[in-house]
Order: C-alpha cells, then sequence, then structure tokens
C-alpha cells in the first residue's frame, strides 16, 4: 500500500555540476573528478585465493552544507536541512550539456554536466527531522 511504500523510501538527494575546462590540461581534472565520483558509487569485487569472490559495500559520504559566520569561519548551514550518511545511487554525465559535442585537440570534451544522486542509508523518523535532517 502507499503508505507503507512512503515508510520505505530513504531521502535522495540530487546535486549537479557543470564541468567547463578551459584547456586541456583542465579536462585532465575533469576527467579525474568523474571517474573519482563512478569509482565510489560502486561495490568493489574481492577475489581471494580459496575464499571465493565478495563484493565490499560501495564508499559512504557525509554531506553537509556550510555558510560563513560573522567571523568568516566556515560553520554548519542551519538553514537548509541536514544530510544523513550516504551513498551514491547514480551519476549521470551529460558530454553534451552546452547543446552540441565539442572537444579540445586531445579529444576531451569541452563541456560536461555531471549529476549525482545520492540516496540517505536510514531512514528518517520524526526526531531526526527536529534535529534538522
Amino acid at each position: 500500500d502507499k503508505a507503507r511504500k512512503n515508510l520505505s523510501d530513504k531521502e535522495k538527494f540530487e546535486f549537479a555540476f557543470n564541468l567547463s575546462p578551459r584547456n586541456e590540461e583542465e579536462s585532465v581534472l575533469a576527467y579525474s573528478i568523474i571517474q573519482t565520483f563512478k569509482k565510489h558509487a560502486y561495490p568493489t569485487l574481492n577475489r581471494k585465493v580459496g575464499q571465493g569472490a565478495f563484493y565490499t559495500f560501495p564508499a559512504e559520504f557525509e554531506i553537509q552544507y556550510q555558510t560563513l559566520d560573522a567571523n568568516g569561519e566556515l560553520v554548519e548551514n542551519d538553514w537548509i536541512n541536514r544530510i544523513g550518511r550516504c551513498a551514491l545511487r547514480e551519476i549521470n554525465v551529460d558530454y553534451a550539456a552546452s547543446g552540441s559535442f565539442t572537444t579540445f585537440k586531445n579529444g576531451a570534451p569541452t563541456n560536461m554536466l555531471m549529476t549525482l544522486t545520492f540516496e540517505e542509508m536510514t531512514l528518517l523518523d520524526s526526531h531526526l527531522v527536529e534535529e534538522g535532517y
């Protein structure tokens, strides 16, 4: 039933990043960022001789919104909901985010839109909402 389904749904958060390297060197950094998120979105297959193969869980993320206080110090932004420990559930990269696909001479894309979808690892309840989650 619908009420039961809503109780089992975990909170999801989506973040989009427009990566627009200005040169081929910056495109290497953009590629590295994308590959790092991809790596941490998937489990690792561990193979041990005599023990078979098994997966270890993918990475967990701790995301926090921050702002500057009156003294210029970084502090947690209490105006935006808190996010519990998350797993990166989905990563999408649009290599033609500017409307057309263009590359540098080395073949690296000149504009990418990376969208990350995170899902909290725990179910929210009213007590967690009172704590700002």
